[in-house]
């Protein structure tokens, strides 16, 4: 049992679904929103018998894995759990725990395993089916089983949840929460586990929120570095990984100290200097580890880890170091985007740059449409880069036009200017990840000699 808990294919459904659970789990109990308990409840079981199901299909373990996906995710979910059933008046979790921290349990290997005899019985079904019309160059399910890679998809998992964590970090940031809580690594004095979900009103939601699930991040990371030195020899990417988790390490640390600006318990606002400078740090460090991951999981690709030998041209050079420019220069524009949001200084310089950083992103979209289109990977990553710049030069003019005039303390914080600024803060990632596969798959498939 324990050899199964820890196969790959159970990891990486497992932290998949408590990923997805987290996301229903925040977005159903966001202030303004009003979802009934029940539909909150539905949507999650939905969560556990679709990792399930895609364990009965897709892994080797059959309705086994899906039984242990389901355990995993509900072990995973204790980070949350306490908050549900903490005392309001002390920081100790009620008797009705006795019950629920079991039973959530039970509930988890329940509904995995509905799932998961879902998913084998449909696979059953798929096999006799290839096996009926199976021709000499088709492909069986199983095979099409053996070709999962678990470790790409684990790796993926984990750059999906920083993406996330980076989105509601944006929400902090939107909804002016980042000192919402004003201890660390407490809440208010209580643990930070145990801070009751009846208490996260307002700006401490997205705050609290924002800390618990830095903490499904920091695990993912752990175990992603883990299975890396388990499962794979090559040096670079376990020197990643390691710097994966250093980094996701000293984000916790940066984002704590944003709050109280020197190591205190204390709840005292006399005994804490929030610090803004950690703040903009916090905020741009927190995307180049979302980049990092990024970069990981395309080092664990089927493509990356089966090319023998790369494509021999003239202009590999150029387009590397202009790929590892485009990088550089979205570092600078969002520590630019940083300063503006945290302290309202430098819109002008930050306008200009977001131009002259566009063209560049442009610059290189267009040579890798253009000038690789037999190296698929390129050519669509620099569509994609193009489209993406696009995107966000709308939703940066929105953002302006919204805000652009305006200086802290003005205006109570609108819909409309949460979701834009926060659309273009996310996109700021999406443009991190889209750079850094170009440059990596043009480091990978092209070659000047």
């Amino acid at each position: 049992m324990g050899k199964a808990i820890w196969n790959i294919d159970v990891l990486a459904i497992g932290f998949a679904t408590t990923v997805a659970m987290w996301a229903v789990g925040y977005f159903t109990h966001i202030p303004s929103l009003t979802v009934p308990g029940g539909v909150v409840f539905f949507l999650l079981v939905i969560c556990m018998i679709c990792g399930g199901v895609v364990a009965g299909m897709y892994s080797k373990g059959g309705w086994i894995a899906g039984l242990y996906a389901g355990l995993l995710s509900a072990i995973l979910n204790m980070l949350v759990l306490g908050s549900l059933l903490a005392n309001n008046e002390s920081d100790q979790i009620t008797q009705s725990a006795l019950i629920w921290i079991p039973g959530s349990i039970l509930l988890g290997i329940m509904f995995g395993t509905i799932g998961g005899l879902i998913g084998a019985n449909w696979k059953s079904a798929a096999q006799r089916k290839s096996i009926r019309k199976s021709k000499p160059e088709g492909i069986k399910w199983e095979s099409k089983i053996d070709g999962i890679n678990w470790k790409f998809l684990f790796s993926f998992v984990a750059a999906s949840a920083a993406f996330f964590l980076i989105f509601i970090g944006g929400l902090v940031t939107s909804n002016d929460a980042g000192l919402a809580v004003v201890d660390w690594p407490n809440s208010f004095g209580r643990n930070m586990f145990l801070y009751p979900l009846s208490r996260m009103t307002g700006g401490i939601y997205y705050e609290h929120a924002h800390r618990l699930f830095g903490s499904l991040v920091g695990l993912t990371t752990i175990v992603l570095m883990i299975n890396i030195f388990a499962l794979d020899s090559r040096r670079l990417i376990r020197n990643l990984s390691v710097l994966a988790l250093v980094i996701v390490v000293i984000q916790g640390i940066m984002g704590g100290l944003r709050v109280t600006g020197i190591f205190t318990f204390s709840t005292s606002p006399d005994d804490v200097v929030p610090n803004i400078i950690l703040a903009v740090v916090h905020g741009v460090t927190g995307q180049i580890f979302f980049g990092l991951l990024v970069a990981i999981t395309v080092m664990m690709s089927k493509p990356w880890k089966d090319l023998t030998k790369p494509e021999v041209t003239e202009t590999a050079a150029a387009s590397q170091q202009l790929n590892l420019t485009l990088i550089i220069m979205l570092v600078i524009q969002l520590t630019l985007g940083a300063l503006l949001r945290h302290i309202q200084y430098g819109l002008i310089i930050h306008i200009t740059f977001a131009i002259i950083a566009g063209i560049m992103g442009i610059t290189c979209g267009a040579r890798a449409w253009g000038m690789y289109q037999d190296q698929k990977l390129i050519s669509q990553t620099g569509t994609f880069l193009i489209w993406m710049i696009l995107m966000q030069v709308i939703l940066g003019m929105g953002s302006l036009g919204l805000t652009g005039t305006l200086t802290a303390g003005e205006h109570v914080v609108t819909p409309a200017e949460t979701i834009i600024t926060t659309a273009h803060q996310s996109a700021s990632a999406i443009l991190i990840a889209l750079s850094t596969m170009l440059y990596m798959w043009s480091r990978r498939l092209l070659s000047v000699d």
